[in-house]
């Protein structure tokens, strides 16, 4: 009798299995517009964004509920829109049932931003907080271009969405910058979007903070410190070759409007510091430019030939930027043997370059040609204007030769007369 009631209950329980799992097959073969409904309407009600799916849904049973949605794209409000070849979801079967949507497991395929050319494939475990609408995603498993990142996100729905992310990659590139032991953060509250970037970069360190608020236009705000690195190597991969050389120091505190390049630049405003060391400027030759006041003096042709760039032990400079217009007044620097001095400014939307050098040779130099000695002390104007890819260098001679004279008339006077002329030269 024992072993007639197991089976009976045996019998009755697997039917009534067999029965849920048809009823809740059944749906699905039968209305899967139906379910890719469902699925919209949750991630709207859910998020705030908006999910087109363009190609029917696939349907699996391997393992569990398999849901296959191919050819995605989704808007929102912090911009998009963003494309993905396939999402893959796992389901739970029993919330089908009551017509509810409940996910085990995620994975995404190809996503891409815009239709740029950056390749992202992400997987990860979903789980659902139906109390808090949360929805937490841990492990996050994301390969950008061909790099594993790894890490965890938690989605709040609600009146007042939020997203809290962090990722970390022992090498990845990010907008063409070659990143090593990099964390990335990315959080959205009360409508801000905020990125947070901290890795190892080009031989020193660097930490990033960018904000995005979604107003029309956009407002964006960044703050970032890069400490040594190798700044030349860093504008090549980006896209923008410079023509500063070695290792950098940079701060900035910037910020501005709107969603181009253009707008951006005509909006910029902030302030910047720079510290470089053990570098070039790239273009100019400042001893072959000051060798032409040589040749102004004794008549005889430069010495040397244009060697198109000037070593730098040292350089300083803080600039302000309203408007696009960076304004730099205080750069100091060391060009063995000159020292120099600056000011000047940078047009960023009309891309114009207005900049005054002012080289000097110390008194106490020694170790000099003819020449040189000749021009010890003398301040040496040097003019970079034009293009910024391409500013030209315009040495001020007469100027030179007039200090070059006063310091030699300067050094013959003497005793009472001396100062008498000295007071009528304004010294």
């Amino acid at each position: 009798m024992r072993r007639g009631t197991r089976w009976l209950v045996g019998i009755l329980g697997a039917a009534l299995l067999a029965a849920l799992l048809l009823a809740a097959a059944s749906w699905l073969l039968i209305d899967r517009d139906g379910l890719r409904r469902l699925v919209v309407g949750a991630v709207r009600s859910q998020t705030g964004w908006d999910l087109a799916v363009a190609q029917p849904v696939g349907l699996g049973f391997d393992g569990g509920i398999g849901l296959t949605l191919r050819g995605l794209q989704l808007t929102g409000p912090a911009g998009g829109p963003f494309r993905a070849d396939a999402l893959e979801l796992r389901l739970k079967p029993w919330p089908l049932l009551m017509r509810r949507v409940e996910v085990d497991s995620l994975r995404l395929e190809g996503l891409a931003v815009d239709q740029g050319p950056r390749r992202i494939d992400a997987s990860t475990a979903l789980r659902v907080d139906a109390a808090t609408q949360a929805l937490l995603a841990d492990p996050l498993d994301i390969t950008l271009d061909g790099a594993p990142l790894t890490g965890h996100a938690r989605w709040q729905g609600g009146v007042s969405p939020a997203l809290t992310a962090e990722l970390r990659g022992a090498a990845i590139v990010l907008e063409g910058a070659r990143l090593a032991n990099a964390t990335l953060r990315t959080g959205l509250a009360d409508g801000v979007i905020t990125q947070t970037v901290e890795a190892e970069l080009y031989g020193g360190r660097g930490h990033a903070v960018l904000e995005l608020r979604g107003a029309a236009p956009p407002v964006w705000s960044l703050r970032a410190k890069l400490e040594r690195l190798r700044i030349h190597e860093l504008a090549r991969d980006l896209g923008r070759p410079g023509r500063l050389e070695g290792v950098a120091t940079l701060e900035a505190d910037l910020g501005g409007q709107g969603v181009t390049e253009a707008e951006m630049r005509r909006t910029l405003a902030g302030s910047l510091r720079l510290a470089l060391r053990d570098g070039a400027y790239v273009g100019i030759d400042l001893p072959h430019l000051v060798d032409k006041v040589g040749t102004a003096l004794d008549g005889k042709p430069a010495v040397d030939a244009d060697q198109r760039r000037t070593p730098l032990t040292a350089l300083d400079a803080t600039a302000t930027v309203r408007d696009g217009v960076l304004r730099n007044d205080d750069l100091r620097g060391e060009a063995p043997p000159f020292q120099l001095s600056g000011a000047g400014t940078v047009d960023l939307p009309a891309e114009r370059l207005d900049y005054l050098l002012t080289a000097r040779l110390p008194a106490e130099t020694a170790n000099l040609g003819k020449r040189l000695r000749a021009l010890r002390g003398v301040p040496i104007p040097v003019r970079l204007s034009g293009p910024i890819a391409e500013p030209q260098a315009t040495l001020d001679v007469e100027a030179a030769l007039r200090g070059a004279a006063r310091l030699r008339l300067e050094d013959k006077l003497d005793g009472k007369l001396g100062d008498k002329l000295r007071g009528l030269l304004g010294r």
